[in-house]
């Protein structure tokens, strides 16, 4: 399964390369993809991680959440 998706929000004027990262090859990316996947079920279940992510905050795992503005 593969979910890739790029937004600009602006005109590209110069060109760029975009290459896919297979996540299972880079630890940094895994680690981020288990807060991320975290985070997203948190918000599609309405809270139901919530005391877990609470804990990861107490324990030092989380140091600070950045809130993307909408």
């Amino acid at each position: 399964m593969q979910n890739t998706e790029l937004v600009t929000g602006n005109s590209i004027q110069n060109s760029f390369f975009v290459q896919y990262c297979q996540s299972e090859n880079t630890k940094l990316i895994q680690l981020a993809d288990v807060f991320s996947n975290i985070y997203y079920c948190n918000l599609i279940s309405k809270d139901c991680y919530k005391d877990e992510i609470e804990n990861m905050i107490k324990e030092g795992y989380i140091k600070c959440q950045f809130k993307f503005p909408l």
